[in-house]
């Protein structure tokens, strides 16, 4: 479900159908191990177990999703007045970087004070 943005992302639909994608997987998988085993199964029930998993995993789809972690502003803005040091030494470090890197001292003529 995660591969799908999480649970709380999919419809009841789609819950069912990843659920139902799982209990098939784990009898595929039940079935690969007793085969391994020795034990003579039927083809057709293995062919007809995948094609199974094949279609329900075609309807959710093979692509993850993305989950959109972006902070909200408050959450944002709260991180930020909890920790007035971090802040300051964020910003700090960015007026450091801006002043040593080339592009800071884009139109500077070479030799003079920056």
């Amino acid at each position: 479900m995660e591969d799908l943005g999480g649970e709380d992302r999919l419809s009841t639909l789609e819950r069912l159908a990843a659920d139902n994608v799982a209990l098939v997987a784990a009898m595929i998988a039940d079935t690969g191990a007793r085969w391994l085993q020795g034990e003579q199964l039927d083809p057709s029930a293995i062919a007809t177990l995948q094609n199974t998993f094949n279609r329900t995993a075609q309807i959710l789809g093979w692509q993850r999703r993305a989950r959109d972690v972006t902070p909200d502003l408050k959450a944002y803005a709260r991180t930020l007045s909890e920790s007035p040091a971090a802040s300051s030494s964020s910003a700090s470090v960015v007026a450091a970087t801006a002043q040593n890197s080339p592009a800071g001292n884009v139109g500077t003529p070479a030799g003079a004070p920056q």
